[in-house]
C-alpha cells in the first residue's frame, strides 16, 4: 500500500482539501483508497460520514495520542492500494510517526510569506526524521490557493529549506470548496492533482 500524506504546522493551508483530492483522484481510477484523518478537527471525518461510500473511499479517524500508526496502517495494506493521510495542523508524535511511514509528502502553502516561515520546524523535522530511519520520502511544497501572485521571491525564501517545490499549481478555485457539498472534482482541478501525483517521474497512475 502507498502512504501519501499532507501535512504541514500551519492551519489554513488547504491539507485536508489536498487530502481529499488525492483520494478522489486516486478513488476514479479504481484505486482502492483509504483516507486516514488524524486531525482531531475531524474535517475529512466528517466528509467521509457522509460522501466516502457515494466515492468508494473509505474514511478512517486516527487521533488518539497513544496509536501505534505503523500497525493500523499494516492493518489496513492488504485491504487498499493507497492510505492518504490528513495531519494535524500540530507538530506532535503523530506528525512524527506519518513522516516515518510515509512514502510521499505534499506540503501544501499558500503564495505568502508566513505560510513559508512556518515550514521551518516541520522542514527541521522531516530532515531529522528521515536521517535517523534512512530514508527520505519523496517530497513536495505545493502553491495552493494559487492567484497570480509572484512567485520567484516566494521560492528563493523557500530554498533554505532544502525541500523539492512542485510546478503544479493549485488555483484558487470555488470547485474545491464545493467538495465539502459532495461535488465531484472538476475535470480540469483533476488533471492538476494528476499532475502532481505523477510529476518527476513518478509510476503512471492515469489513463490517457
Amino acid at each position: 500500500m502507498n502512504v501519501i500524506a499532507c501535512v504541514h504546522q500551519k492551519g489554513g493551508t488547504g491539507k485536508t482539501t489536498l487530502a481529499i483530492s488525492v483520494a478522489l483522484t486516486l478513488a476514479q481510477q479504481n484505486q482502492r483508497v483509504l483516507l486516514l484523518d488524524t486531525d482531531y478537527q475531524a474535517t475529512a471525518s466528517d466528509w467521509g460520514q457522509q460522501f466516502g461510500e457515494i466515492f468508494n473511499i473509505v474514511v478512517r479517524s486516527q487521533v488518539q495520542a497513544n496509536i501505534q500508526l505503523e500497525q493500523e496502517i499494516k492493518r489496513f495494506q492488504t485491504r487498499f492500494n493507497w492510505c492518504v493521510i490528513d495531519a494535524a495542523p500540530t507538530l506532535s508524535d503523530i506528525t512524527v510517526k506519518i513522516l516515518q511511514i510515509s512514502h510521499e509528502l505534499l506540503i501544501p502553502i499558500r503564495p505568502a510569506l508566513p505560510d513559508i516561515w512556518a515550514i521551518s520546524r516541520l522542514a527541521s523535522l522531516i530532515h531529522q526524521t528521515h536521517r535517523a530511519a534512512g530514508y527520505i520520502p519523496k517530497t513536495k511544497i505545493v502553491f495552493n490557493q494559487y492567484q497570480g501572485e509572484t512567485l520567484p521571491p516566494l521560492h528563493a525564501a523557500l530554498m533554505q529549506y532544502h525541500l523539492p517545490i512542485s510546478p503544479t499549481l493549485l488555483p484558487f478555485d470555488p470547485c474545491f470548496a464545493e467538495l465539502f457539498t459532495g461535488q465531484p472534482l472538476s475535470p480540469s482541478l483533476r488533471r492538476l492533482i494528476q499532475n502532481l501525483l505523477t510529476e518527476g517521474g513518478s509510476k503512471q497512475l492515469f489513463d490517457e
